[in-house]
């Protein structure tokens, strides 16, 4: 079994090495700036029009995966994620934040989306998305520093993000990793005034085997008809891997929006709090006035060479028994590893089991009319 690091630095040989021979990419470029990389993985390179995206998911449930890093899912109805139209700020991203003088921090979108368009990130980043038929793969790459997000969905309908960081220096990096997630959980489509009105977020402690991280709960109340209300539940599981010479010097959560983003007019394309380094004052739930979201600070310093892994689970039930069981669990990053393993080998199978029959045209010669 591959394991995520040896898989990242395998995505990234392919694609430099594709980008820098232009006979090679012409052979494989596509429209879209697009290119076949081995087994079957497309790289996408960040375009201005149009969008390539593929679906993950099991049993019903859809996670539609954009290369420009826009996701939704949904399964029937019921939207787990909304879908963010053109040029809308996304429900799902992550960032990364580096110091500059004066206390405050270069923001670069690890994503395409959302485009920030300033500092480091407008100069400096080269970035590129790996589709494959299992995960979607966000590699951005600067001077010193490669970020990697894998995304991809379990049999059990778990949305997982894996951010691999790494130093490519031989001196001691420091900066920052941001995630924001806002779920939807509603039968609905699109989003009203009201729907803040019914929706709390809350980071808990962590419990005794989830390390220093805590995990977010999402409540979605629903009104089925008039005399019935039900709840629906998400739990966002969180775990740091610390290697060799890495470090997690402190560590921010929010469930307000507004303190991530800056206020009722602010954005995720030029958020405050990432700018500053910091959410400002603590708040661990939010509910009615403001939307509620998953948001967190994580400040990390790398050693020479070295590499952090940070993994977020996102799982959704209406199940009030098993709520605070999930929302406490650990998370293995080598079960994960073995989910998606498994995931490519039944895909492989799948592939395998094709056959394609082709028949000779009759001769034109002895076709009667």
């Amino acid at each position: 079994m591959t394991s995520f690091e040896s898989r990242v630095d395998a995505i990234v040989s392919q694609a430099d090495a594709l980008l820098s021979q232009s006979a090679r990419a012409g052979e494989a470029e596509m429209p879209g700036h697009t290119y076949f990389l081995d087994n079957n993985n497309v790289l996408a390179l960040p375009r201005d029009n149009g969008d390539s995206r593929y679906p993950y998911g099991q049993g019903g449930f859809n996670f539609w995966v954009y290369a420009s890093g826009y996701m939704h899912a949904n399964e029937g109805l019921f939207s787990y994620f909304l879908r963010a139209g053109e040029g809308q700020e996304p429900n799902v991203a992550f960032f990364a934040c580096l110091p500059k003088a004066g206390g405050t921090h270069d923001v670069v979108s690890l994503m395409p989306v959302p485009c920030t368009g300033c500092g480091a990130d407008a100069s400096q980043a080269k970035r590129y998305t790996v589709l494959s038929s299992s995960a979607a793969y966000f590699v951005t790459q600067l001077p010193s520093l490669r970020f990697a997000l894998r995304v991809f969905v379990t049999k059990q309908k778990e949305i997982c993000f894996s951010l691999l960081a790494r130093n490519l220096s031989d001196e001691p990096q420091t900066f920052l990793t941001s995630s924001y997630l806002n779920p939807f959980l509603r039968h609905q489509l699109f989003e009203t005034s009201e729907d803040r009105w019914f929706k709390e977020v809350r980071l808990l402690e962590p419990g005794p085997q989830q390390g220093k991280l805590g995990s977010f709960l999402v409540k979605v109340n629903e009104d089925k008809d008039r005399v019935t209300s039900i709840s629906h539940f998400g739990v966002v599981r969180r775990t740091l891997v610390d290697g060799t010479g890495t470090k997690l010097l402190s560590h921010e959560g929010t469930t307000s929006r507004y303190r991530y983003v800056g206020g009722s007019r602010g954005s995720l394309h030029t958020a405050q709090s990432l700018a500053r380094g910091s959410f400002g004052e603590a708040r661990s739930v939010c509910a009615f006035t403001e939307t509620s979201i998953v948001g967190d600070l994580l400040q990390l310093e790398l050693g020479a060479n070295a590499t952090a892994r940070l993994d977020l689970i996102f799982n959704a039930t209406d199940d009030t028994q098993a709520v605070q069981t999930l929302a406490s669990g650990p998370i293995s990053t080598d079960q994960l590893d073995t989910q998606l393993h498994e995931l490519e080998q039944d895909d492989a199978s799948r592939h395998a089991a094709l056959a394609v029959t082709t028949t000779a045209a009759p001769d034109a010669a002895g076709v009667k009319d």
